[in-house]
């Protein structure tokens, strides 16, 4: 997904958007005076573009320039329309045939050209803002604009259109924000570059816009005027001088003509927000980039609260229910609510938020023409504390502290931390809370735990939930099975119930019931291995292929390599991924991908078995309707040249080369429009094209030895979506599916379930959100631990994570497996340990068996050798305390123990022995522990 070129480096650690607001709107009538950070340091500055004139645009050495598909005749200044009381603004007419075009600000960042720029220095945090409104005069008259950073070069950009891409339209002003941390190797800032996101083919081009009031400051220094950085937001509708307000959308087949506003209906006061063409179920109305603004949202509970009915007089009742959107195709719901016409009803949503969503919004999921909106809200939720540290005590002594609080919006009571045993005693929580309702939210630990209240005592058997007898404000704890005293309960002060025991857990292994085979588990190499093989420290290099290949390592077993695109005359970062096909009709050039072929030659040299996967991000650019890698799509005219390119490049790669390239997919994430090499597929397209490869495929020598794969999708869904609309004969001819797991919710592996197609299922891609920081710790390592064992859970053989190493010198993000410093050090992140628990233990070849645990706190996987009998299982423990487990459906005999915790990374552990197919294991706390069978 978050693919190739120097523009993946350097997206924005997303912490800082916990700690900076973006930027607000700004009077242009108050210039920003420079601010200084010591002698002569400009640290902020405003650009109006009210002294510049038409001599300020066109060529490298003017205040402003041009790219992609605009050239100097079409922009310049103009008084006509401006931003503010009186100035000028910049006039961009684009041409209705180009895709997307770059209007450049130079006299941003200081420099030898630009003395009076900000100063900056590698490291510095920026936040950048404009001005844009569309003119009348534009085919289309809405789209969205994001802003770049310009590194290095002007060919070069920083941003995060996942993040920082805005929606403007010709009804007034909007604006665009940018906050870009400077790369460490940064030597030179040539400026900001805005531009129109990329739309999907076909699709209206926004023709003439206006650019004005560009601002920029740095992180902590005076300058424009941030958002106050509160906590929530408020959307009404009562004084828009437009239906949809400008950070608001219609989506899912609804019109920006369908929405108005409903003057006489309202929820408090004013008018609401009509909807009174809607398609039926799936419309929405998404309001763009809620968490502007706000801080301290990250880890808390937030709640989405939105009004809602039908028109006066409409009959029947609709249903609606609100979301979060995190990502393009990736959503979490709230409830459906029924409305109708007696009066307003209120949709809900709580969640605590581990990462930003892009918008929230209203989705329809039934048939109904016409609804109403209002009072749109999102705030944090509340608590105030119920209760200090408090014990509870029986005959034999103190046993356990205890602490909670509860939820002032429902009631709910939560404990604020896990209970701490006392004096040698022993507490384990079973139930972290239970609602309003009496309903318990919370897994039980034990199969056959009793719970107990005042009233009466209440046996759970393997239940998710149950009615509780106590009031919504209590918490309760578990007792233990064997009390001959029987069950007990505990009232103190402030309402929090617990009883005190100890409780086992059970692992079985059924190694009658096998499931899919194990392909194998590793990432990608792509453009950042270019930045390993040039190390100057030979060391470096070889440590950090040991760690990722070594048999005393993660033991990787798969290799993903790119089929470069680019040509020798691109950028250097773009011409390091040179295609050996450059050039119509002359011969390949096998000198390049110098950088992966190393990558792959010392890989094989640590592993001799090592499997490799291969894709395009793009065909090359002169097969291309737009001529370019990125962007556009595979013209018709060379379909036979591209997929014999395909053909052709697999057979070199594995006869001359030594490769064992085992997996050709046809396209990487085919319809995600994104600003590095790409290319978009419409279904029938994928089925044409996916068919030309699979035949070229298995009508050559390649057959049998080379699998043919697509659609890899970024997402779940859009794989589902693409297979949906894909012809039953190329599916057919298929040898399995990749897909790629970006924005995967909890319950999406059972909603888009792969394994109705009966082809072989493989995970290629997934990685942390490039705009967060990187997390280094046993926390994210345990978060893919647990992916990993849904995956395999649901019939996935591959599971690969997206870079191996990171680009030298990147932004310290989640997107690879280890990261490389600028200066030549490197990072390991647990990820590839807790990956390396599964690949080094389980290797191709094996086959998935069932493995249950009785505790929902240990997610187990076992898979089995059908050469030897031997069987591995891995555990994960993702509990802050040790659980002790019974293990069955062992072959008598010693087991060898590996453990990746906070202070480990597959280390030895105290071994194991079964006997009579049996052994007891203590799993640590926070740990991915695997046991073989010797």
């Amino acid at each position: 997904m978050r693919k190739s070129g120097i523009l993946q480096q350097w997206k924005r650690a997303l912490a800082m958007l916990a700690v900076c607001a973006l930027l607000a709107q700004l009077s242009p009538a108050a210039p920003l005076a420079a601010q200084g950070n010591g002698a002569g340091a400009v640290t902020a500055k405003a650009i109006g573009f009210d002294d510049y004139t038409s001599a300020d645009a066109g060529t490298a050495l003017t205040r402003l320039g041009h790219g992609g598909g605009l050239d100097a005749s079409r922009y310049g200044v103009t008084s006509a329309v401006y931003r503010g009381g009186e100035g000028k603004s910049v006039h961009v007419r684009a041409s209705e045939d180009k895709s997307y075009v770059r209007l450049k600000m130079r006299d941003v960042f200081a420099s030898a050209q630009w003395p009076d720029g900000v100063d900056w220095a590698p490291g510095d945090t920026f936040h950048v803002s404009v001005w844009v409104r569309v003119s009348a005069g534009s085919v289309a008259s809405d789209g969205h604009f994001f802003l770049s950073a310009m590194y290095n070069s002007e060919t070069a950009f920083i941003n995060n259109q996942a993040w920082y891409t805005y929606p403007a339209d010709d009804a007034g002003w909007s604006q665009v924000a940018l906050t870009f941390t400077v790369p460490e190797d940064a030597t030179a800032l040539p400026g900001i570059a805005l531009q129109q996101k990329g739309s999907e083919v076909g699709a209206e081009l926004i023709t003439s816009y206006y650019v004005d009031d560009l601002h920029i400051v740095k992180d902590g220094a005076a300058g424009p005027e941030l958002l106050a950085g509160g906590t929530a937001s408020r959307y009404r509708f009562d004084s828009d001088g437009s239906a949809l307000p400008s950070r608001a959308e219609a989506a899912g087949g609804l019109e920006r003509s369908g929405v108005t506003v409903a003057d006489e209906d309202y929820a408090s006061a004013g008018s609401s927000l009509a909807i009174v063409e809607s398609p039926g179920s799936g419309a929405q109305v998404r309001f763009l980039r809620p968490f502007d603004g706000l801080v301290g949202y990250l880890d808390s509970q937030y709640e989405l609260r939105v009004q809602a009915k039908l028109p006066d007089g409409a009959a029947g009742v609709g249903e609606l229910r609100p979301f979060l959107q995190y990502e393009e195709d990736s959503y979490q719901y709230g409830e459906p609510v029924a409305v109708s016409a007696g009066g307003w009803s209120e949709l809900t949503l709580r969640t605590t938020l581990s990462s930003t969503p892009i918008a929230v919004g209203v989705e329809q999921t039934d048939g109904t023409a016409a609804w109403l909106l209002d009072e749109l809200t999102l705030r944090p939720v509340e608590t105030g504390g119920i209760s200090a540290a408090m014990t509870y005590a029986d005959a034999a002594g103190s046993v356990a502290a205890l602490t909670g609080e509860v939820d002032g919006l429902s009631g709910t009571a939560v404990l604020t931390d896990w209970p701490s045993a006392l004096e040698g005693r022993a507490v384990r929580l079973v139930l972290e809370h239970y609602d309003a309702a009496h309903r318990l939210q919370a897994t039980v630990r034990s199969p056959s735990a009793v719970l107990c209240g005042p009233a009466a005592p209440l046996a759970l058997t393997a239940a998710w939930s149950a009615l509780m007898p106590e009031p919504g404000d209590r918490i309760v704890a578990y007792v233990r099975e064997d009390d001959a005293a029987g069950p007990r309960f505990w009232q103190p002060v402030g309402g929090l119930n617990a009883a005190y025991g100890e409780a086992g857990a059970t692992i079985t292994l059924d190694r009658a019931t096998v499931a899919q085979q194990v392909y194998g588990f590793g990432a990608t190499a792509n453009d950042p291995a270019n930045g390993l093989m040039n190390l100057a420290n030979p060391v470096t290099r070889s440590e950090v292929m040991d760690i990722l290949f070594g048999a005393d390592g993660a033991a990787l077993s798969i290799l993903r390599m790119e089929i470069n695109p680019f040509a020798p005359g691109d950028p250097a970062y773009d011409a390091v991924q040179a295609t050996a096909y450059p050039v119509e009709g002359q011969p390949y050039d096998w000198s390049t991908d110098a950088h992966q072929r190393w990558f792959a030659d010392e890989a094989l040299k640590r592993d001799a078995d090592l499997q490799l996967y291969a894709l395009p991000w793009s065909p090359p650019s002169w097969m291309k309707t737009d001529g370019t890698a990125v962007g556009g799509t595979l013209d018709e005219a060379y379909d036979e040249a591209f997929i014999d390119y395909l053909v052709d490049w697999t057979r070199h790669y594995r006869e001359v080369n030594g490769f064992d390239i085992r997996w050709l997919s046809l396209q990487n994430e085919p319809t995600n429009p994104s600003p590095y090499a790409s290319s978009a597929y419409t279904n029938e397209r994928l089925s044409e094209l996916s068919e030309l490869l699979a035949d070229a495929v298995h009508g050559s020598d390649l057959s049998g030895d080379v699998l043919v794969g697509a659609p890899e999708a970024s997402q779940l869904n859009r794989t589902w979506n693409h297979l949906a609309g894909m012809t039953s004969s190329s599916i057919a001819k298929l040898d399995y599916i990749p897909t790629h797991f970006y924005g995967l919710q909890p319950t999406q592996l059972d909603t888009y379930d792969l394994r109705s197609y009966d082809k072989p299922l493989m995970m290629t891609e997934v990685s942390a959100d490039g705009a967060a920081p990187n997390d280094p710790t046993m926390t994210d390592g345990l978060r893919w631990a647990g992916q990993i064992a849904d995956a395999l859970e649901h019939g996935y053989g591959a599971y690969l994570y997206w870079w191996l190493v990171s680009p030298r010198g990147g932004s310290l993000n989640g997107q690879s497996l280890i990261q490389i410093k600028s200066d030549g050090s490197y990072t390991v992140n647990k990820r590839l340990y807790t990956l390396g628990q599964y690949s080094r233990f389980l290797r191709p070849g094996d086959r998935i068996i069932d493995a249950a645990s009785t505790d929902e706190e240990l997610i187990v996987t076992a898979s089995v050798d059908p050469q030897s009998g031997k069987a591995a299982l891995v555990v994960i423990n993702s509990a802050d305390e040790e659980i002790i487990a019974d293990i069955g459906g062992l072959t008598d005999g010693p087991l060898a123990v590996y453990r990746t915790s906070d202070s480990e990374s597959i280390s030895p552990a105290t071994g194991a022995a079964a006997s009579g197919g049996q052994t007891t294991y203590r799993f640590r706390a926070r740990s991915v522990t695997t046991l073989r069978e010797m």
